[in-house]
């Protein structure tokens, strides 16, 4: 009975190989969702965080679409449907579109705001850090804020179109009952996944800039330094400006500002290259 009896599975390297299998399974779900699922896939799951300016761009460029949009629904509000067949439903999608819209617009100015005054071209371990932590998300919300009202706006102006012009969609012409029902869902969710298609080729990568920057050994010092005064934020700036310990030594405090250095950081890197004298030897 002893022979039969299954081996212990709890040791160290079986413990190993059933993370590495749960972490490789997960892996697989990840890049799985991430080409499967338009929109979604590719903002909460893709490996690309985008680099501040294109982030800003992209939050004026939401903005702007969403304000023509929000002029879209107001200008429609002040039409009179009470009369039409279908006047309860155009109100509701009219009303939740202007107040998704609205709501939509404040998310947009206050992520604009946070990201214009607590980042910079430079401070990208900061910047990687929130799109980690929350940033996907709120990009992802905005998006979702765009869309839905925008699909709400649509179906509206579709009713009150049917409504107020039948002969349009009585078949005689053009434009056909089915055509009013489905030309809108149809050409938008295809358009949707013909775009998501196209950049297939592109999605899975890893990070593009990775989130930790090695020093080459030259430069050691340098990052011991930014390190203990907790300004490691400020690597990739060293890094692009090829700033060694033998460059720091030249160093001065306006050299510092014109790297791009915030004033009081770099006052604490020239107060502490001051304490620390052996840094520059």
């Amino acid at each position: 009975p002893n022979s039969m009896t299954p081996p212990k599975t709890n040791s160290p390297r079986s413990r190993f190989v059933r993370q590495e299998t749960i972490n490789m399974s997960k892996s697989r779900l990840r890049i799985a969702a991430e080409y499967g699922l338009p929109i979604f896939g590719p903002i909460m799951l893709g490996g690309r965080c985008p680099a501040y300016s294109d982030l800003q761009q992209l939050l004026e460029s939401l903005g702007i679409l969403n304000g023509l949009l929000l002029a879209c629904s107001c200008e429609f509000h002040a039409g009179d449907y009470a009369a039409l067949e279908n006047s309860n439903s155009i109100a509701e999608n009219l009303w939740i579109a202007y107040q998704l819209l609205t709501i939509n617009m404040f998310v947009i100015v206050l992520t604009f705001v946070h990201v214009t005054v607590l980042f910079d071209d430079h401070a990208w371990d900061d910047h990687l850090a929130w799109w980690r932590m929350g940033g996907r998300l709120v990009i992802f919300i905005i998006v979702i804020l765009t869309v839905l009202p925008a699909v709400l706006w649509v179906s509206a102006v579709t009713q009150i179109f049917e409504d107020t012009y039948q002969v349009l969609f009585d078949g005689q012409g053009f434009v056909s009952e089915q055509m009013a029902t489905f030309l809108f869902p149809v050409f938008s969710i295809g358009t949707t996944v013909v775009i998501h298609i196209t950049f297939l080729p592109h999605l899975g990568d890893p990070q593009h800039v990775p989130s930790e920057l090695d020093f080459p050994d030259s430069q050691q010092e340098v990052d011991d330094m930014l390190s203990a005064l907790r300004l490691v934020r400020h690597r990739r700036l060293f890094l692009s400006h090829g700033i060694d310990t033998a460059a720091l030594q030249l160093l001065e405090k306006s050299d510092l500002l014109s790297m791009g250095l915030p004033v009081g950081d770099a006052l604490k890197i020239w107060q502490y290259m001051k304490e620390n004298p052996e840094l520059l030897h």
